[in-house]
């Protein structure tokens, strides 16, 4: 009795154990189907091909397991459709059992394949200003980069000359505040000259001034010869000449002459170099 009981309960899985569901290819599928073997240590199974049948066709047993189910034990069943259409489970033989072949049907899930349309790029507010406006910055950038590289040694060498004038002029000025006591021709006859021929041996050194004032060899020239020179500008070159002229005298003809006055006269110097050489340059 309970043999028949049992083969009328295969039949009856066997033609519903399948249903009319579609499954998806590539995703695996479970089935179930009653089973008289009850050990689950212990599953060893094969499948039988027809080979009549197309092999691409043929569903892939991923595994077979025996579990236990309230109603009793059950051979559970993963395989994996690959083809979209129609699909055939072999035949598969476990322990003792025979579990038979079965067609299913597959499809493509089309609502997993929906791709939403593309949305359209709406520019933000102000959008094409923005880029205008850093697309002008960007361009004054690279402008002034470009203008200080081009520029750079012109840029170097007035840093340099403007360091050289400040120091000349701390020097001369340090040194006439010293000689204003002692009434020493000699030394600001040498002071004086060496002031004159410091600046301008820095200013001929400099792209921007070489062509606008001639160096001048005061340690070496006198008052006349510096006279005869063309490119000093002409307050300067009048007041360096009459300074020297001066103190020409005074050394060399004995004449009387103010020491004081002619100390004073020499601090001005700075001044009429920056007015007539830098600031008039840059007038020019």
């Amino acid at each position: 009795m309970k043999r028949v009981v049992f083969i009328i309960v295969v039949l009856l899985f066997t033609i519903q154990g399948f249903t009319d569901d579609t499954y998806v290819p590539g995703k695996a599928a479970f089935f179930e189907y009653p089973a008289n073997s009850k050990d689950t240590q212990s599953v060893s199974w094969k499948t039988d091909i027809d080979k009549n049948s197309e092999l691409s066709q043929v569903c892939y047993i991923r595994a077979v397991r025996l579990i236990k189910k309230d109603t009793g034990f059950y051979w559970q069943v993963e395989c994996i459709p690959w083809f979209s259409g129609t699909n055939t489970i072999p035949t598969i033989r476990v322990n003792n059992d025979v579990i038979p072949s079965k067609t299913i049907y597959t499809s493509i899930d089309k609502k997993s394949l929906y791709v939403p349309p593309r949305k359209k790029n709406i520019p933000y507010d102000g959008l094409y200003i923005r880029l205008l406006i850093y697309a002008i910055m960007l361009f004054v950038i690279i402008a002034i980069i470009g203008f200080l590289i081009f520029k750079r040694r012109i840029i170097i060498a007035s840093i340099k000359l403007y360091v050289a004038i400040f120091l000349e002029q701390y020097r001369l000025l340090k040194k006439l505040t010293v000689l204003e006591k002692k009434n020493n021709w000699k030394e600001l006859d040498y002071c004086i000259r060496q002031y004159c021929d410091s600046i301008t041996c820095a200013l001929v050194r400099h792209e921007l001034y070489k062509d606008y004032i001639d160096y001048i060899h005061a340690q070496s020239l006198t008052a006349s010869e510096i006279a005869m020179y063309k490119k000093i500008p002409e307050p300067l070159k009048v007041a360096i000449v009459d300074i020297l002229k001066i103190i020409e005298n005074a050394r060399w003809q004995n004449s009387n002459e103010n020491y004081i006055a002619c100390c004073n006269r020499a601090k001005t110097l700075p001044a009429l170099f920056a007015e007539n050489v830098l600031k008039g340059m840059d007038q020019s």
